[in-house]
């Protein structure tokens, strides 16, 4: 510091203004606080008098170098004479601290991966598993079950669950069939006979797997952030063919296919323009519950909250669905305060921004939008009212309008893959309008409760000519999820959760004919499904985390004649 004038709490009038003006202005040994401040009525350990002690000697030394030792008064040497005396054994110290602090200094620099960057980490390792009876089968299914003559009813469920083929002596598999098993086959299927080539129970066998990510967090202003994560996996999904249902998938999890390959799983760049704007650019892997807050602070972390991918946040935050499509989610978002306790957030996120093609691309493919107005006027009560607008495109089969959380129907409630070909999958083109309302409330510092509610109208936007769906059809989707979390539960860090929702359900579809009774199908859930959750994460340490979870399934698929479904997880995590 050049001046005292630069210390805002130091006035002329303090007692200490003139010996702190000589200080400051004559010998520059005082330094404030990075606001401005020197907090003169706070209590100084001796340590600290000794480093400002030492700071001033060595400042009149250099003066005396200089040739500069008229600005330096008898005085003041006689009294830093005395103080040095008093002061030997501190400053003796205080050095014998500095010099290994600087040779470590000097080991660290020489050694660091980088100036700007740094790496950060997480491992988590899954034990999991599934229990039930038959696997689930949507509510169309039941109606064609129901509505077969009950000698047959038998042979239809067998043949909707255990997925029937024909498939030749050499293990050759043909097309699909609906024949009983050991029916030989005709023409193409010469040689062959009906096989199940999948089993009607749910899949019971444990599992046990991981997931790895490290993290390259680079600053160059040191308010900004750019992130590359690489990421391993090797963790099958609890979905359709493991258990019948989406509703069953657990917070961590991938695709049968995904074994431990390095991917880069995501890349953006964070950045604040003046002092109430956060800008994301997201090029790979973006989702906006990375950038949003989803109001749903003790159970959003997939490894450190909720057990299940239902009770981690809204379905709402899932609306572009890019970071499924091979982690190629691309676009902005942005936070704006508007006071202390208003922020409003927005964003867009196309799905394939990279890919010219048709029916992709930044504008032209799947894409979402999202704006959200939330109010937090104190620390522990926050409320967010949520809009969101996607579109899905229907190619390679990406219309998945609830976030794969809940029924078929929710998930693509036109129907999936109808114009498809080997090369070309498709479903129907459709867009949806998303209204969420979540909010979060800590009654006390042991108890929270959180929850949400939301409303989905899907669009058919291209019927394709087909029978069942015309441009304009529409189907109400609705969703909620409540919540209690006891923070610090049996010890500090530590945290018990208990969850209760409805996962997306269809509760009113154009699809297909109003005759219900009929076996062609109407997309629409007959019942209502329950999703119940109970965890227990244990802090070992500040790192490591054990977190087991039970998550139960009544009535899968909205339709109470399937079997209720089982969900056991021990989640371990490390973070590093």
């Amino acid at each position: 510091m050049t001046s005292v004038s630069q210390l805002s709490d130091v006035i002329p009038s303090d007692w200490a203004f003139q010996a702190l003006q000589s200080l400051v202005e004559r010998y520059g040994c005082i330094a404030g606080y990075p606001d401005q401040t020197f907090r003169g009525n706070r209590s100084l350990s001796r340590y600290e008098f000794a480093a400002g002690l030492n700071a001033c000697l060595d400042r009149i030394t250099e003066l005396v170098a200089a040739g500069t030792a008229d600005l330096v008064k008898k005085e003041d040497l006689v009294a830093l004479q005395k103080l040095q005396e008093e002061f030997q054994e501190d400053l003796a110290e205080l050095r014998g601290r500095i010099e290994p602090l600087e040779g470590r200094i000097t080991t660290l620099e020489k050694q660091q991966f980088s100036t700007t960057t740094k790496l950060s980490g997480e491992v988590v390792f899954n034990l999991a598993g599934v229990l039930g009876d038959d696997k689930a089968l949507n509510s169309d299914n039941w109606r064609t079950i129901e509505n077969t003559a009950p000698a047959n009813q038998a042979n239809i469920t067998d043949a909707l669950l255990t997925d029937r083929r024909f498939v030749r002596p050499d293990g050759t598999v043909l097309g699909t069939t609906t024949a009983p098993v050991g029916t030989p086959g005709t023409g193409a299927n010469a040689g062959a006979t009906a096989q199940p080539t999948r089993s009607r129970n749910v899949n019971r066998n444990p599992i046990f797997g991981d997931r790895v990510r490290l993290n390259l967090l680079s600053s160059f202003t040191g308010q900004d952030q750019l992130l590359v994560w690489l990421e391993t996996i090797n963790l099958t999904a609890f979905n359709a063919p493991i258990t019948g249902t989406n509703m069953t998938r657990v917070s961590v999890d991938g695709t049968a296919n995904l074994d431990n390959d390095i991917q880069l799983g995501k890349v953006f760049y964070r950045f604040p323009v003046g002092d109430r704007l956060q800008v994301v650019v997201d090029a790979i892997g973006g989702e906006f519950y990375d950038n949003i807050n989803t109001i749903n602070p003790f159970f959003a972390s997939a490894v450190q909250g909720s057990v299940s991918r239902f009770g981690r946040f809204s379905p709402i935050y899932r609306a572009s669905n890019t970071a499924s499509a091979s982690n190629t989610g691309a676009g902005i978002t942005l936070n704006y305060k508007l006071g202390d306790s208003f922020t409003i957030s927005g964003g867009y996120l196309a799905r394939r921004p990279s890919d010219p093609s048709d029916d992709r691309g930044l504008f032209d493919g799947s894409y979402g939008a999202l704006v959200q107005f939330t109010f937090q006027p104190n620390k522990d009560f926050i409320l967010g009212l949520t809009y969101a607008h996607s579109y899905f495109s229907g190619a390679s089969n990406d219309v998945t309008v609830s976030g794969a959380y809940g029924s078929a129907f929710a998930n693509a409630p036109f129907g999936a893959g109808f114009g498809s070909t080997v090369d070309n999958p498709r479903g129907v083109a459709t867009s949806a309008n998303y209204y969420g309302i979540q909010a979060s409330y800590r009654i006390a510092p042991w108890l929270a409760i959180s929850g949400w509610g939301l409303y989905t109208q899907a669009i058919a936007e291209d019927g394709k000519g087909l029978a069942n769906v015309s441009t304009g059809d529409k189907a109400d989707i609705w969703s909620w999820m409540v919540g209690l979390a006891f923070p610090d539960a049996f010890g500090k860090g530590n945290l018990a959760g208990l969850m209760v929702g409805m996962p997306p359900k269809v509760t009113k579809s154009d699809f297909g004919p109003a005759n219900t009774t009929a076996t062609t199908p109407r997309r629409e859930d007959e019942d209502t499904s329950l999703h119940l959750e109970a965890l227990f994460r244990y802090q070992i340490t500040d790192n490591i985390s054990i977190t087991p979870g039970f998550i139960m399934v009544l009535n899968p698929e909205h339709n109470n004649n399937n079997d209720t479904v089982y969900v056991g997880v021990i989640r371990t995590t490390f973070r590093f």
